[in-house]
């Protein structure tokens, strides 16, 4: 069964940041197999009222998603970031 997490986000403030955020993700990404799927029209979310961007990824289980979410490599760049990660089946 896929896992998946749902990163709900505001407007991205600062682009070095999240260029350098990009840059970790897409080689964990590559890592564990993630297919990531975004889209720019604003999402109708009942509780993220101000929600401006949302990204679905797609890992090969929910196992390998939560395991991502714990690696070293996705700690220090969600520490800095103010998104919500959801993993579910």
């Amino acid at each position: 069964m896929k896992g998946y997490w749902l990163i709900v986000g505001t407007e991205i403030s600062d682009q070095e940041a999240q260029a350098e955020y990009s840059r970790l993700w897409s080689r964990s990404a590559k890592k564990y197999q993630a297919r990531t799927n975004t889209t720019k029209q604003s999402p109708l979310l009942v509780e993220a009222r101000d929600a401006k961007r949302m990204v679905l990824v797609e890992f090969p289980s929910l196992e390998i998603a939560k395991a991502v979410r714990r690696t070293r490599t996705m700690k220090k760049p969600c520490a800095s970031r103010s998104r919500r990660r959801i993993a579910c089946s």
